[in-house]
Parts: structure tokens; C-alpha cells; sequence
């Protein structure tokens, strides 16, 4: 199987789209001999050299015009340019090869663009993945791993013939999350609740610096054993996340890091964002505050937050959320663990799998719904 993947990340972007993408087809790589080429704009906080290390190839597109709002779509600016423009240089790197499956994941395109592309006839197939249903989209599959969402909203936006993947069953991530449910017990069981493990992460690049204001307020607390933050390599406010951690012995640092799933697994609760890691904490059975960093995360988070997987804090009275978290929510060993119970009923982290399935047109199995 031969994949192109459109798909971008940036200062405001984040990573969160790159990395979904390479979990699908590293897990293609793994059951069906993929091979990937990327297609991503040189922007500011790009990960390109990430996709280049999962060795995949990359063609850099012209750095974007981040900002630059398109009429019609409430994440057009994201593109950097307009979508006939990108379309065409994106065709321009394709050339005359032809491929077996593209992958969209991008805001700032919707149906225009893909019309587009499927007009040259070099993909056989295109997958695009969403989770806003806000815009019209023409392609074989769309793929929105938003937990609880159903197929009448997203209906009237695709051709008839899309196939639609729709729920958390169908969450990309890697397989390093899909854990066994004993070994997940016992990673969750007998927590010492007044000396905990603490994660704090906050995605790929953290620019307004949660990492920084959550570090400030742990370090005055004293029910914390330990605490491990995880950066991106491109975050914004490295060196001081850095200098932080090398000033206090408690709190040990991880940047880049490939090894976030035992990280996970080694802690009791964390403290992050409300983005592709929502899926990566609940695969694995962690309890989580999360801080919405942007207005496209709201509507999951608040999901997650009804459902009791999640506890949606506010950045400015984080010290007074923290403590009521801990008392009402982390309340004792009985109530942790129905905290964990519910996390695992939403994700089993074998999502991509299930996708890659799917795409080779074989049966699929679906756990929970």
C-alpha cells in the first residue's frame, strides 16, 4: 500500500494532527507493508523531523501564511493559503505518481480542495480525518474519533458514498497504548492518595506555558511524590520548563520523548490538555484535569467531563480546583477506581488497527460502542 498524508503542524496548529496520522500508518506499515509520504507546510513549531525519524518520507511545502483568515471555513487561516493554491502545490510535489490511499487531516480543507485533488486521479482511495463537523467533505471514508458521535451529524456534510468511522473505537494511537487490562489494574491499584505520581502535559507545544503555571502551583504543594512533564521538541517555553525541573529533584523532565505510554502508566493522575492525549490518558486508565486550550477542543472535553473521564479546571483558580479534585474526586482507592473503569470503557487503544482493517477491506470487530 502505497499513502500520501496532507496534513500540518505549527505553533498554532499543535501536533496533534501529525501525530494521529503517523499512528495510522505506522500501524498500515505494521499489517500491510505501507509506505507514507507527507505533505506538510515549513511552518514555525512544524515536527517535520518527527515524521522523518518514524521514517516516512516528507515534502515540504512552502512555509504558510499563517492568520490570514478564508471565508467560508473557521479554521481557513490554518492552511496558509488558499485551498486552490494548496491544492495545486500539493499536486505540483505529487507529480505523476499514483498512490493507493490519501489522508487529509486539516482544518483549513474541506470538499473544495478534495474535488480537486480526486480530479487528477492519483489516489485510488482518500480517508479524511475530522472531529469538527463544521464543512463539506468529498472523499471514500471520514473518520472522527469524538466520543459518542453519530452518523446523523455528519450525513448531510459528505457524499453518499463515504463511508463514515464515527467514535472512540476508532481513536489513532499508537500501539504501545493498547495495554492489557490486567496490567493496567495493577498499575492503577493501591495509590497512596496523599503521596501521589504526577503527569503533567500539555501536547506538542504549550504556548501559553500551562506547563510552567502548573509546575509554579505543584511545587507548593505537599501531597505530590513525585512529578514527571512531558514536552514536545518544538514547545515554546523549553528552556524554562528546564530550568525549572533542574531546580527541583522532584520533578524529572521528558522532551520528545517516544516513551509516553509507560510515562503514563507510572502515574496516578495528570494534568494536561484536551487534545489527542484525552485518548492516549484514558487508554491507559489515568484519572485527568484538563485545561481547554483552544476552542476546537471545548465541545470533547466538555463530553469527557460529563461523562466523568475527565475534570475540567480554570487556569486562573487551578491551586483551589487541584485540592477539590483531590478531595471530591480522588476521594479514596473505591473511587479511583471507578474513575479508571470508565476511562477504559472509552478507548482500548486499538483504534488504528481497527482502521487499517477497514482499509483493507477486511471484518472488523468492534469491542464497545
Amino acid at each position: 500500500m502505497k499513502i500520501a498524508v496532507r496534513v500540518d503542524s505549527s505553533n498554532i496548529i499543535g501536533t496533534g494532527h501529525v501525530m494521529r496520522c503517523l499512528s495510522l500508518v505506522s500501524q498500515l506499515r505494521t499489517m500491510h507493508s505501507a509506505s507514507a509520504q507527507f505533505f506538510c507546510r515549513n511552518n514555525v513549531g512544524a515536527i517535520i523531523e518527527v515524521i522523518a525519524k518514524r521514517g516516512f518520507g516528507v515534502q515540504k511545502m512552502l512555509k504558510g501564511h499563517l492568520g490570514t483568515e478564508v471565508i467560508g471555513l473557521a479554521h481557513g487561516a490554518w492552511l496558509g493559503a488558499d485551498q486552490t493554491e494548496d491544492a495545486c502545490e500539493f499536486m505540483s510535489l505529487v507529480g505523476d505518481e499514483v498512490f493507493d490511499l490519501l489522508i487529509v487531516d486539516h482544518y483549513g480543507i474541506d470538499s473544495h480542495w478534495e474535488k480537486l485533488v480526486r480530479d487528477s486521479n492519483c489516489f485510488k482511495r482518500l480517508l479524511v480525518i475530522d472531529d469538527l463537523v463544521d464543512r463539506e467533505h468529498h472523499c471514500d471514508f471520514l473518520l472522527d474519533q469524538t466520543y459518542g458521535r453519530k452518523e446523523g451529524e455528519y450525513r448531510s456534510l459528505v457524499n453518499e458514498a463515504c463511508k463514515l468511522l464515527l467514535g472512540s473505537d476508532y481513536c489513532l494511537l499508537r500501539p504501545e497504548f493498547a495495554v492489557p487490562l490486567k496490567k493496567i489494574e495493577s498499575y492503577r491499584s493501591g495509590v497512596d492518595f496523599d503521596n501521589l505520581k504526577v503527569l503533567v502535559m500539555f501536547g506538542g507545544t504549550d504556548p501559553e506555558n500551562l506547563t510552567g503555571s502548573v509546575i509554579e502551583v505543584l511545587l507548593k504543594e505537599n501531597w505530590i511524590r513525585s512529578v514527571d512533564v512531558v514536552l514536545g521538541s518544538s514547545a515554546a517555553h523549553k528552556a524554562k520548563i528546564q530550568t525549572l525541573c533542574v531546580q527541583n529533584k522532584m520533578f524529572k523532565l521528558h522532551v520528545g520523548s517516544n516513551d509516553v505510554a509507560r510515562i503514563m502508566l507510572d502515574n496516578d493522575i495528570a494534568i494536561g490538555a484536551a487534545g489527542v492525549t484525552s485518548w492516549e490518558r484514558a487508554a491507559l486508565g489515568l484519572p485527568s484535569l484538563v485545561i481547554v486550550q483552544a476552542e476546537n477542543q471545548k465541545m470533547i472535553a466538555n463530553k469527557l467531563n460529563d461523562v466523568g473521564i475527565i475534570q475540567l479546571i480554570d487556569q486562573m483558580s487551578l491551586k483551589q480546583q487541584l485540592n477539590l479534585y483531590r478531595k471530591q474526586w480522588l476521594s479514596d482507592q473505591a473511587a479511583y477506581n471507578q474513575i479508571v473503569k470508565r476511562c477504559l470503557n472509552i478507548c482500548d487503544g486499538n483504534g488504528a488497527e481497527r482502521v487499517c482493517r477497514i482499509l483493507n477491506e477486511q471484518p472488523v470487530e468492534i469491542t464497545f460502542s
